[in-house]
């Protein structure tokens, strides 16, 4: 099913100045992690009488707000999660918002919650503004106190037509790479609006310099695009490298709801102009022995959520890939259609969906169209995205799926995805901007 905004929000008025309020998220995250105790309620912001009033002059600077992030929703034109966070806890924090430019501003409370990793406490918070009105530029910065961040702007979304950045496997040793590709695709694909890390954004999710050389490297890229979060496995590993629930990955990111009580985050959908976005979560093997259901309950969801999709487009992204190169099988051989792939491809060919996009084993394989476990002129077409960071793995090429491939030795890469209504057109670039692939899909037939 598509979840509209209202059955996610706890109050929708759609007047730009009436001040709504932020349905907490601290609960949802505590069901899924098992944790609801931990959490704090709601900070206040002091009362303004009408929800509006002439924004004040801040001459100090707030700068404990850190890794500033805008991540996607269900309806991008009218909503946005606007997201940062802290090592101090911020007393009198609000949200102000403001047509550009305009004299008059509205506020939004916020929500926060802690979390220590390594003995480090960080709090995260977040803000959900809603009735954005359409061809109206906003901003907004965020106020503690005395003090206040610099107007930014709420990023405008274009539903005609878009342009998004595509990376994989971000995790590294040292995130210099991570920041070096962001920073290069950045800015020679300017007009790119939406951006994805389709999992693994780090090598452990519950380390915190991992996740400080995760964002400090994805600054120039959350600053000038919508966030698309996708879970990895490596989102599902503790200090000890043992399996555990995704508690540092769920704690910064906020994802459009998917109306499950034990899984909220893992998965979710949202329509972006004329594409359906499914983000799937496929880390059973970590997952299942901790919080068991997650694939049954996903499948019946994914199902009825396409099904309602209106749009020309259908696109998943989803963490593991459904090919094995890594483990012989003594009947299928040596590269074959996985678990994952016999599980989640025929739902992909009976529910239509136009282009799958996985990570996982870090190199770039483009497979085209493939159609009841063999390459076809029609059927969902499936890319496997190349590594974002420095981790390279060796994978051999496979002559019957691998149509196309990145040079060997692996280098780093990431994609262009650009969409119409008519046409999907997807393009593969190595980090010094060589272009390694460029496919299109058209027509209602959804040809190559």
């Amino acid at each position: 099913m598509v979840v509209s905004e209202k059955t996610f929000e706890s109050v929708e008025v759609s007047a730009m100045m009436s001040r709504r309020h932020f349905l907490t998220w601290c609960g949802n995250i505590g069901l899924a992690l098992g944790l609801s105790s931990l959490f704090p309620g709601l900070a206040k912001a002091s009362e303004h009488p009408d929800g509006s009033h002439a924004p004040a002059n801040y001459p100090q600077k707030l700068a404990d707000a850190e890794f500033i992030q805008q991540l996607i929703t269900q309806n991008a034109a009218a909503s946005r999660v606007i997201m940062w966070q802290s090592k101090k806890r911020m007393d009198a924090v609000r949200l102000e918002y403001r047509a550009k430019d305009s004299k008059d501003a509205a506020w939004e409370d916020v929500s926060y919650q802690y979390l220590a990793q390594q003995g480090h406490g960080i709090f995260f918070y977040a803000c959900r503004l809603s009735g954005l009105l359409p061809q109206t530029s906003y901003e907004f910065r965020i106020v503690n106190g005395r003090r206040a961040t610099d107007w930014q702007n709420i990023l405008p979304t274009h539903y005609d037509g878009f342009q998004m950045l595509i990376f994989a496997d971000s995790q590294c040793e040292y995130y210099d790479a991570w920041h070096s590709l962001t920073d290069a695709a950045c800015k020679r694909h300017p007009e790119a609006e939406l951006a994805t890390v389709i999992g693994d954004l780090t090598d452990n999710g519950q380390f915190y310099y991992h996740w400080q050389g995760w964002y400090q490297g994805a600054e120039p890229l959350l600053r000038s695009h919508i966030f698309i979060p996708v879970m990895g496995n490596h989102e599902c590993y503790d200090p000890n490298w043992q399996m555990c629930l995704p508690e540092g990955y769920l704690c910064r990111f906020i994802h459009p709801d998917n109306h499950s009580s034990r899984f909220p985050g893992y998965y979710y959908s949202f329509d972006y102009g004329p594409v359906h976005f499914i983000v799937l979560n496929n880390q059973f093997e970590e997952l299942d022995g901790l919080r068991p259901g997650l694939l049954e309950e996903q499948r019946m969801w994914f199902r009825h959520d396409v099904e309602q999709s209106k749009t020309p487009w259908k696109v998943v992204l989803m963490h593991k890939d459904v090919i094995s190169y890594e483990y012989p099988d003594p009947v299928k051989g040596d590269i074959y259609i996985n678990e994952i792939g016999d599980i989640f491809m025929p739902d992909f060919e009976a529910c239509g969906i136009d282009l799958v996009l996985t990570g996982h084993l870090h190199v770039y394989r483009n497979r085209r169209h493939i159609f009841r476990g063999k390459p076809s002129k029609n059927g969902p077409v499936y890319v496997l995205c190349g590594f974002s960071g420095d981790q390279r793995y060796h994978v051999p090429i496979s002559p019957e799926f691998d149509k196309v491939t990145a040079p060997q030795p692996e280098d780093s890469s990431y994609l262009t995805l650009d969409a119409t209504a008519r046409e999907l057109r997807l393009r593969c670039y190595l980090k010094d901007g060589t272009l390694i692939d460029d496919m299109k899909l058209t027509g209602s037939q959804k040809e190559e």
